[in-house]
């Protein structure tokens, strides 16, 4: 049989690092806007929903989308 002693606990040293942060690029495309639809009388703008900060791309021009629901003016440049 073994004997067991009871003493102190040893303390054990805990060490405190600096905080570490990365930055990690997004590489998920946004999903494609939906309801789209252009101007009954001209036909010049187009809105629709997509997904806040991403692009709209008509004829190879992009469009800024700012909000969950965008408009596009063709008719502008």
């Amino acid at each position: 049989m073994k004997r067991l002693e009871v003493g102190k606990p040893k303390m054990r040293q805990t060490t405190f690092l600096d905080a570490a942060t990365t930055t990690v690029p997004d590489t998920t495309a946004p999903a494609a806007p939906t309801g789209l639809a252009a101007d009954a009388g001209t036909n010049t703008v187009i809105s629709g929903k997509a997904e806040p900060n991403s692009k709209a791309v008509i004829d190879g021009k992009e469009y800024p989308v700012n909000a969950a629901d965008f408009s596009a003016d063709l008719g502008k440049n």
